[in-house]
């Protein structure tokens, strides 16, 4: 575009029609003001003009308005134009067209400031780890997570670690090497002491990032505050432990009743087999309070193991006779192995561990395995003896796709109505605090085996 010096169009070339929208005709004597936007100030046309009237270059980026009245952007030199006499004459501007690019840079910054926005609700501070100089950046959100109102704080590795309880301090530097070292994810929940001595739960994640050649060169986290959440969760505990004790001493007082009802020498023969199925139920219940509190003690790791020498074979028939009703309304027939063969009623299968815990993860486990089967089904218990005793429980039927990777997590379940999804972990975690290991293979040809292996 060539102007006069008070800003009137003498020439415009075809792209300016076809980015403006304006025929080339209809511009010609006509002033810039007619693609003035409102978007800039009266400083900024000021300081423009003073600019190119007093002969000087000027760079800058300027929104205009087309013809229809849409805005766009443009980067742009504006220069004079002398005559003979070294008098400006003209102005002239040579000017790209930069809307797509300001649109994008605007986009990104809300993207930005929403993505920042969301970090402070959520008390989540973000932080980035040069592995090669140790340096480290961090948000604005995460000097008040450490405890630093201020600007105190300086934001480097070192710092942070001073920052961490000094019962937590080497678990959060392993954490850190293994990720940037091994690269295995950061995850860790640690505590924070603030200056004025207040204890803060916190909870880091993160992971390395590497260049072209796979070497480790940043490891990008986050950091957010998790002492409510820790809080509820202990007050959740402290409830459930409470009321698990509490529970125990009415129950064994029912639990006396039908002993006491039995001794009566007028009840009928039903009337016996009826109060068993009382007391049997009431010590049932007793042995369910006492694993949720074993639970509880092996999730904290306060659980004292005491192992003994432990038959599996009667455990086995009793969960069996306990379940007969179970397996008669699937119509299940249950078998067991003894190295591939059936088990000699004298025969004995020992492991190390303790009676009620054997008896309660095989209960969950021969249960789930007779409940998944299809109707008519098999269920095939073997105990094969080995360097460590292993134990498969097999049944037709498939684990669903969408669980087997969290088969033995907490709460993991589907399709059983009541399930609470703590079968199989509570299993996990007895077998485990025992000593042994357990895991699950599934497929639609072969079923489903659950292997248990126990020290002897």
């Amino acid at each position: 575009m060539i102007t006069d010096t008070m800003g009137n169009i003498e020439y415009v070339n075809p792209k300016f029609a076809q980015l403006t929208g304006y025929n080339i005709d209809e511009v010609i004597g006509k002033n810039t003001r007619i693609m003035k936007s409102v978007i800039h100030s009266p400083e900024f046309y000021e300081e423009l003009w003073q600019a190119i009237s007093s002969g000087k270059e000027w760079r800058g980026v300027f929104c205009n308005r087309k013809k229809n009245g849409e805005l766009y952007w443009e980067s742009a030199s504006i220069s004079a134009l002398k005559d003979n006499s070294d008098n400006i004459s003209h102005h002239i501007k040579v000017a790209e067209d930069i809307t797509e690019r300001v649109q994008a840079e605007e986009a990104l910054k809300t993207s930005d400031e929403r993505f920042r926005r969301s970090l402070i609700y959520a008390n989540i501070g973000s932080w980035e780890l040069n592995i090669n100089t140790g340096e480290l950046l961090w948000t604005e959100r995460v000097g008040p997570l450490l405890g630093y109102k201020d600007e105190t704080l300086k934001t480097t590795y070192k710092d942070f670690l001073k920052t961490v309880h000094p019962d937590d301090r080497n678990a959060v530097i392993d954490a850190v090497n293994a990720c940037t070292n091994e690269g295995t994810s950061y995850d860790i929940e640690h505590r924070i002491v603030w200056q004025d001595g207040t204890i803060r739960w916190m909870q880091g994640r993160g992971d390395v990032y590497r260049d072209e050649s796979g070497k480790n060169i940043r490891m990008l986290g986050v950091i957010q505050d998790i002492t409510d959440r820790k809080d509820a969760d202990n007050l959740r505990e402290d409830i459930e432990r409470i009321t698990r004790h509490d529970l125990k001493s009415p129950l064994t007082g029912i639990i006396s009743l039908p002993q006491l009802l039995m001794t009566k020498e007028n009840i009928t023969v039903e009337q016996k087999e009826l109060l068993k199925m009382i007391e049997e139920a009431g010590y049932n219940m007793l042995r369910m309070i006492d694993n949720s509190l074993s639970l509880y003690k092996m999730e904290k790791c306060t659980y004292q193991f005491e192992p003994k020498s432990i038959d599996l074979v009667p455990i086995i028939k009793k969960i069996i006779a306990e379940e007969l009703r179970l397996i008669k309304a699937k119509r299940v027939l249950v078998s067991t192995l003894f190295n591939n063969n059936a088990v000699n009623p004298a025969k004995s299968f020992m492991v190390s561990g303790e009676n009620l815990l054997c008896y309660t993860m095989l209960s969950n486990i021969i249960v789930n395995a007779i409940e998944a089967s299809p109707e008519g089904g098999k269920v095939r218990i073997s105990l094969i003896e080995k360097r460590a005793a292993m134990i498969e429980i097999h049944n037709k039927g498939t684990v669903p796709e969408n669980i087997q990777k969290r088969f033995f997590e907490k709460y993991t379940t589907h399709g059983k109505h009541g399930g609470t999804g703590l079968g199989t972990y509570s299993a996990k975690l007895m077998v485990e605090t025992q000593g042994g290991s357990i895991k699950m293979s599934t497929s639609e040809k072969s079923g489903t085996t659950i292997t248990i292996h126990m020290p002897k």
